[in-house]
């Protein structure tokens, strides 16, 4: 199978026009880099597990709302009424929590066991959890990871890396080296090179170069791709920058697409003796729900609707593929509010987000240092929305290190979007002063609402389709450790049960932990994660 130039742009180029974006700054990312990526016929088996990271089911749903007005559906939305496709909710506590964080949460789908918070595949006693990935390694089959966080982020990581602290991912980088997957694309190349990261203790890079790996910084570099060797893509210091602003900032433009990492490592996994497992993440959705950023979550979501279109693409020539579909957990509460009398002015509210071309952490690097007028400036030229004086305060103050936020929302404390965000997560009337509007109350903004900055706990969705789906995928309501024996079974891997422990056994192990976890040092943690 060929995805071809006008392939690609129908997969591509019409969902951002459907989307009402103004599609001139999108060049399609596979014809970019040379050549077409052609999924040749196989009968082995493979898994494709996409995670949209903080992706609750409101923020699919406003995106398919947005297409919906242009008379679209979202690829999402398709599957999600395919009678052939399973659906069904799954749970996320952790054991130290009824909100979870992603490196529990990517672990229970890794290794069948419930975590701490904070802890990636190794319980709280310091027991080890073997996990999907490795044991997928051990029995013949290639391992692959695809995302738009940095590739030592807690979703990635969980599936190869045994770590008390997510955040340390110097040496979570060194335990990729370990297991040696044959693809690893995303961002965080500040933590393989010394050249970019004088402070690291080794260059993790040259480790890798040492194994073989071809090793990748930019879009264009993929041009020159040997599929027959092991592939390592770090194409930005830190996470891969937001879909919105990759694509009206030509400056970004060296960073590929999640579509286009995905084919490639579709590709390249497609060589493989036996078979494989592929983990695809659209991080960054998460990240911009804890920014309180409705259009840029919106947006990553749109970017991980391409990928199931490739991977569709990829299931056409290999049909022994099976899909998983979920979010580890949700972020911000987000949802669309209803507006105006008896709602009617819900709609239009929410069609103002077209305005949008860029991201709230890309508008709020624009002001620093700037006057209330500048920042009601910069912000209604990104984003066509109107704010106050009063609120250009509030967003300059915020940017102080003594700005106190909202109490409870940590994030408010570290990150200086937020406030920006729970600005614009309003939906405002102005009464207009001109012409034959004079006097009436005018929509200022949208009205997507978000409740806080941090994770929330309610059940996700999961969807499976394609190969033997049905029959391993239960149509009930399921935990998130179950999703590691469906892969088991599929891999025909022995199953391989990890040890577990009790809520109340966790609990205990941790009370020193948690007495010393400050919210200064909360708030520090959930800025490394964004940021």
């Amino acid at each position: 199978m060929e995805i071809s130039r006008r392939e690609a742009i129908k997969v591509f180029g019409a969902t951002l026009a459907t989307l009402l974006i103004n599609p001139s700054v999108y060049a399609n990312q596979i014809d970019q880099v040379g050549e077409t990526i052609k999924f040749e016929k196989t009968d082995k088996p493979g898994i494709v597990f996409i995670v949209g990271d903080g992706m609750p089911i409101s923020t699919l749903t406003a995106l398919n709302s947005l297409r919906s007005n242009v008379g679209k559906t979202t690829t999402f939305y398709k599957k999600f009424g395919d009678p052939d496709n399973t659906i069904t909710y799954m749970g996320t506590e952790s054991l130290t929590s009824v909100v979870t964080d992603s490196a529990p949460a990517s672990a229970a789908w890794a290794t069948g066991s419930k975590g701490a918070n904070h802890f990636l595949s190794v319980l709280p006693n310091g027991q080890v959890l073997r996990t999907i990935g490795e044991l997928a390694k051990e029995n013949g089959y290639e391992v692959g990871f695809v995302t738009t966080t940095r590739v030592t982020h807690a979703t990635p990581a969980a599936w190869y890396s045994h770590n008390k602290d997510r955040d340390d991912e110097a040496n979570i980088a060194l335990d990729a080296l370990v297991l040696k997957p044959d693809v690893l694309m995303g961002g965080g190349l500040k933590y393989f090179s010394k050249e970019v990261n004088p402070k690291l203790k080794s260059d993790t890079l040259s480790d890798f170069k040492k194994e073989g790996y071809q090793i990748f910084t930019t879009k264009d570099q993929l041009k020159n791709i040997d599929y027959s060797k092991t592939i390592l893509g770090l194409f930005n210091k830190s996470h891969i920058d937001y879909y919105l602003d990759r694509l009206n900032d030509k400056n970004l433009d060296s960073q590929p697409s999640l579509a286009l990492m995905s084919a490639v490592a579709l590709k390249k996994l497609q060589q493989s003796k036996k078979g494989f497992v592929l983990q695809i993440e659209a991080g960054r959705i998460d990240h911009a729900n804890h920014a309180n950023d409705a259009y840029g979550a919106m947006m990553d979501t749109a970017e991980l609707d391409q990928v199931l279109d490739v991977v569709d693409q990829y299931i056409k020539n290999n049909p022994k593929t099976l899909v998983i579909v979920t979010s580890d957990h949700g972020t911000g509460g987000f949802n669309v509010f209803g507006t105006g009398a008896d709602y009617n002015d819900s709609t239009e509210a929410f069609l103002k987000y077209k305005q949008v071309k860029a991201s709230i952490p890309y508008i709020a690097k624009k002001i620093d240092n700037k006057s209330p007028k500048e920042v009601q400036d910069i912000v209604e030229y990104y984003t066509g929305f109107y704010i106050d004086p009063d609120e250009a305060q509030m967003i300059i103050d915020s940017r102080s290190p003594e700005y106190n936020g909202v109490t409870g929302n940590y994030l408010y404390r570290a990150y200086e979007s937020c406030a920006l965000g729970a600005v614009l997560a309003k939906c405002a009337y102005q009464v207009s002063e001109d012409g034959d509007q004079k006097g009436k109350a005018l929509l200022r903004r949208g009205n997507i609402y978000f409740v806080s900055t941090t994770h929330t706990g309610e059940d996700q969705v999961v969807m499976a389709y394609g190969y033997r789906s049905r029959e391993l995928l239960p149509s009930r309501r399921i935990e998130n450790t179950e999703l590691y024996n469906v892969m088991l079974s599929f891999l025909n891997i022995k199953s391989y049960k990890n040890p577990t422990m009790s809520k109340e056994e966790a609990r205990s192990y941790l009370q020193a932990y948690y007495k010393e976890y400050s919210y200064e040092k909360m708030a520090r943690s959930l800025k490394l994660h964004v940021v």
